[in-house]
């Protein structure tokens, strides 16, 4: 098992200095690393930079900033078409003490909706660097 993943890391890193990308041999790559449980480049860049903004992402107002602009795609259609309710001459008369409350509902659905995601990003990432540090502290183990 050990030679075929020798064996393919050598074939990858001649097409990588040909810089000629053949998928089969990073498939195959990609494929003997997992069945082993090697880390590849891109699994050891992900655990180092998420041991450096791990803390920092979990700030509840970092997650606000960077999850508002998909809360409000999320919400601002409701208010659209809140606001313009003009276009369907069957709709029930809003008042202007009604439009309040429902912008104040909007507004309360993006925010629920960007920390709700931002919290799963959060833990989704939190879970691949758990599961990438017990794969690399498996492999030390196993080269001790």
């Amino acid at each position: 098992m050990e030679v075929l993943i020798k064996q393919t890391y050598i074939l990858l890193s001649e097409f990588q200095k040909k810089e000629v990308r053949n998928p089969v041999a990073e498939l195959l790559l990609l494929f003997t690393c997992y069945i082993c449980g090697m880390i590849t480049k891109e699994e050891e860049s992900f655990i180092i930079y998420w041991e450096k903004n791990r803390e920092k992402e979990k700030n509840i107002w970092r997650r606000f900033l960077y999850g508002s602009p998909w809360g409000l795609v999320f919400a601002l259609p409701i208010l659209i078409a809140v606001i313009f309710h003009d276009w369907y001459k069957n709709m029930v008369y809003i008042s202007p003490s009604l439009i309040s409350l429902i912008i104040l509902a909007v507004i309360g659905i993006a925010v629920f909706y960007t920390l709700f995601s931002m919290q799963f990003k959060w833990d989704r990432n939190e879970q691949i660097y758990e599961e990438l540090k017990f794969k690399q502290n498996k492999e030390q183990s196993a080269d001790l």
